[in-house]
C-alpha cells in the first residue's frame, strides 16, 4: 500500500492545485472524511479559460521494479478523472491515464504501461511510462464543462 487514507494524517499531506494558477476560478478541497478516507471535492469552472481541479501527493519515492499496476479503492460520482504520475519531480510533463467512476465503491487497477506522457492535455511523442520509480501522484478532473464533483479514496497501492 502506498497511501492509506483511512488515517487523517495521510490525507492532510495531499494538497489541491487548481486552474487558479492560470487565472481560472475552479475550486476544490481535500480532506479526511471519517469512514470514506480522503475526499476530493469542489467545482470545476471553465470561466477565465479554466477548467480543472487537481490534488497532488507530497514528495514520494515509489519503487516500480517488478510492479505493473497502481491500484485504488475509491468511490466516485460517475464522472471521468485522471490519475497522473511523474518519474522525476523536475519533469514538466506527467504520465496520464483517464478513468471513469461508477458511483459505487470499487477497486480499480491502472496498468503502468498504459500511462501516456502528456503536457497541458497534449499527448507527447514519447514512450509510455517505463521508469523504476514514481515521484509524484496526482488526481485531476477536467472534463471541459462546469460541474461539481466528489471523489472518495480509501487507499492507493502498487502491485
Amino acid at each position: 500500500m502506498i497511501f492509506d487514507f483511512t488515517h487523517a494524517k495521510t490525507s492532510q499531506n495531499w494538497y489541491p492545485l487548481n486552474d487558479t494558477v492560470m487565472g481560472g476560478v475552479s475550486s476544490s478541497s481535500v480532506k479526511y472524511t471519517e469512514g470514506d478516507g480522503m475526499r476530493f471535492s469542489g467545482f470545476v469552472s471553465t470561466e477565465n479559460n479554466g477548467g480543472f481541479c487537481m490534488i497532488k501527493s507530497p514528495g514520494v519515492n515509489i519503487d516500480c521494479e517488478a510492479k505493473s499496476h497502481i491500484v485504488c479503492y475509491l468511490k466516485g460520482d460517475g464522472k471521468q478523472y485522471q490519475i497522473r504520475i511523474k518519474s522525476n519531480p523536475q519533469q514538466p510533463y506527467s504520465y496520464v491515464l483517464n478513468f471513469k467512476t461508477s458511483g459505487n465503491w470499487e477497486r480499480l487497477a491502472f496498468p503502468l504501461e498504459k500511462f501516456e506522457a502528456q503536457f497541458r492535455g497534449r499527448v507527447l511523442d514519447m514512450p509510455n511510462f517505463n521508469a523504476p520509480t514514481i515521484t509524484e501522484v496526482a488526481i485531476l478532473i477536467g472534463n471541459k464543462k462546469n460541474e461539481k464533483f466528489q471523489l472518495d479514496i480509501k487507499w492507493m497501492g502498487i502491485e
